[in-house]
């Protein structure tokens, strides 16, 4: 039986803050994108605690908007310079979600984005706002309460009740649309087809759950679309789980197991994809379908509860992402996606979570794509170790490792070597370290990069010379290149930290295949690691990886960061008896 409780596939995002009177709260100029600190919001029994106003304290979290032009991203901006403020901005942002007509003209862009995540996290802060105001009567005349009141109406019953009228219906096998006109050379044979290939790949042929319908189901007991989003041109669609043909269902009838929080959803899908550049309107629907669908899934097995927080919504977007290379591969829409923060750890991953998916890639790969128990099987079984309530995040994927015969540490450590070389697997690069379509990635957007903006943490140019650094534990990356052109070598990692566990392992890349030049080694805290025998002479490229797997919790508020240093100096006493040997 599941044990978790329905609150989205979304944190908690609210936009407060408060004033010099804690009596007097206010909504303040301060980015829309604004949460309180876990302990001050505590979900219980599926509703947020109200926490005294002397505990509420601000704490803006980074903007993870598709392109710094979509909407929301024009939204925030106009906040942090005064234009508007926070509460306007959620209004607006109700009104970009429904393509209403009221949005002014400003905020209206091409920009694309994508619209669930920003849906959930609207409704999470309207149900807060409200919240404080029956908990606290002084607030309930408050012009920011009446703006909540608003936007809760507009967001009820998402799917069924738009500002413009849709004439047109047509059934597919397992989904009833609804449309008016359709845009960019597209049907409505387009759509349905999209719909039923991404329920053919996703239900059908890999076996993730099906959805359940709502209590008050579409005609023929499908799942309700509706294709409009007349006014927000960039906005690819959404999943909604409020709607008439949407809801609560308890337990999703199609699993093996019982849920208490399975929820019916409804899509809402662009009516005009012809502005998705650089990929066509085809492909931009077929990516949209695909990773829309997956959330659909989620909610139908009542993890979105699970996947809430920095890092639960990396997990949700990357994983959704993810899948639109698996159904729809031909799309490629998740290239305008790329690169990801590799050194911002996994457990409280705070940056873009779209970006994320070509780690997940990396991760999983190796076990086929597009393929029934391939890369899928392990987002599949991570989606039902959490939907079982077995385990949290963290515990969930590495299960999916687990069940493919590895660990989610040895398959991160893995795909940090695969995403510092980004090579095609070709000739003698071979899995685990290569990409299927590596050169597309470099070709669209370059090397991968680290948050800095660099290809790699370090660098160390000398014998003798050494790198100081740190890696932030729950899953994170380093890389420190390396000299070439020097004699042999030994290279040492000192672990620094009291609590950081590091794996740490030399790659050499020959320009035809990656060598690991030893079997990857753990560095507990306070502890060294060496590769006595390193010989770059056949080297193009020279690296060390460094990752910190060290876990402490399913969901980490924020990752500390471990300090270590890596050095290079005369091989091993052992090693040059070993040279001597050879050269005679």
């Amino acid at each position: 039986m599941s044990k978790h409780h329905h609150i989205s596939i979304a944190v908690v995002f609210l936009s407060l803050s408060f004033g010099a009177s804690a009596s007097a709260l206010q909504l303040v100029q301060q980015p829309v994108l604004q949460t309180l600190n876990s302990t001050d919001a505590q979900e219980i029994s599926g509703q947020i605690t109200v926490p005294a106003l002397s505990t509420l304290k601000p704490a803006s979290v980074p903007v993870w908007m598709d392109s710094p032009d979509a909407t929301p991203a024009r939204l925030q901006q106009a906040v942090a310079t005064g234009r508007i403020d926070a509460e306007t901005a959620d209004l607006y942002l109700a009104f970009a979600l429904r393509g209403d007509d009221r949005l002014p003209r400003e905020y209206i862009s091409t920009a694309t984005w994508h619209g669930t995540a920003h849906l959930a996290r609207l409704r999470q802060t309207t149900l807060a706002q409200l919240k404080w105001a029956d908990a606290d009567p002084s607030r309930q005349m408050l012009a920011s309460t009446d703006v909540y009141m608003r936007i809760e109406q507009l967001l009820n019953g998402f799917c069924d009740d738009y500002t413009s009228a849709l004439t047109n219906e047509f059934d597919s096998p397992h989904f009833h649309i609804q449309y008016s006109t359709i845009g960019g050379g597209l049907t409505i044979q387009d759509y349905a087809t999209s719909l039923e290939r991404a329920w053919d790949t996703e239900v059908v042929k890999f076996g993730w759950p099906q959805p359940p319908i709502a209590t008050a189901p579409a005609a023929g007991n499908r799942i309700h679309v509706r294709i409009d989003l007349t006014k927000q041109q960039g906005l690819y669609g959404l999943a909604s789980y409020l709607g008439t043909h949407a809801g609560r269902v308890g337990d999703n009838p199609n699993t093996a197991w019982r849920e208490t929080d399975a929820e019916a959803a409804c899509l809402v899908l662009n009516r005009d994809f012809s502005k998705f550049y650089p990929t066509s309107a085809l492909q931009a629907l077929n990516a949209t379908t695909a990773h829309e669908f997956v959330h659909v899934i989620h909610y139908g097995v009542g993890i979105d509860s699970d996947l809430n927080g920095n890092a639960g919504l990396t997990f949700a977007e990357s994983m959704a992402t993810m899948m639109e290379d698996e159904v729809m591969n031909e799309a490629n829409d998740n290239y305008n996606y790329l690169w990801p923060k590799l050194d911002i750890c996994l457990g409280a991953y705070n940056d873009s979570p779209y970006k994320y998916w070509v780690v997940m890639r990396a991760m999983t790969e190796r076990f086929g794509t597009g393929v029934a128990n391939g890369a899928e099987q392990v987002l599949q079984d991570f989606m039902t170790v959490l939907s079982q309530g077995q385990g949290g995040r963290l515990t969930a994927f590495n299960q999916g490792f687990v069940n493919k015969g590895t660990t989610l540490a040895n398959a991160y450590h893995d795909a940090a070597i695969t995403l510092r070389f980004t090579k095609p697997c070709d000739g003698n690069y071979v899995y685990p370290y290569c990409f299927s379509e590596a050169n597309n990635y470099v070709q669209q957007k370059g090397a991968a990069k680290i948050s800095s903006g660099s290809a790699v943490n370090g660098t160390i140019s000398t014998l003798g010379g050494s790198y100081s650094g740190t890696v932030e534990n729950h899953y994170a990356m380093n890389w420190v290149d390396l000299p070439l052109n020097i004699a042999p070598y030994a290279v040492t990692l000192q672990n620094n930290s009291t609590t950081g566990e590091m794996r740490f392992s030399v790659v050499c890349d020959t320009g035809s295949a990656l060598n690991v030049l030893t079997p990857s080694q753990v560095v507990s805290a306070k502890k060294s690691g060496a590769v006595p025998n390193v010989d770059p002479s056949a080297c193009v490229k020279l690296t060390a990886i460094i990752t910190n797997q060290k876990v402490t919790s399913e969901a980490p508020r924020t990752c500390s960061a471990d300090a270590y240093t890596l050095s290079i100096g005369a091989p091993s006493s052992l090693f040059k008896t070993y040279l001597s040997f050879v050269r005679k």
